[in-house]
């Protein structure tokens, strides 16, 4: 599992059956940076409880932290 960004990486798989011998794989590449998620807009009427879960997978091996900011929107009619 690459875990570096900017550096090649390199892998060696190794398949040895009977029936189809030995055959070598080998893959290489350069990671890149992860994008931004979309944001998901999420809305709830006041005075009700809401809660929900978003997904998501983290590519490194290192701990992430993530922000998760949350807004109220007031219109006022007159």
């Amino acid at each position: 599992m690459p875990s570096n960004l900017e550096v090649t990486e390199q892998s060696e798989v190794t398949i040895q059956t009977a029936e189809i011998g030995k055959w070598k794989y080998l893959a290489f590449g350069i990671g890149i940076p992860p994008t931004k998620f979309e944001p998901r807009l999420m809305s709830v009427g006041l005075n009700k409880d809401y809660s929900t879960i978003i997904h998501f997978k983290n590519p490194f091996k290192e701990t992430i932290n993530i922000t998760i900011t949350l807004e109220a929107e007031v219109k006022f009619y007159f």
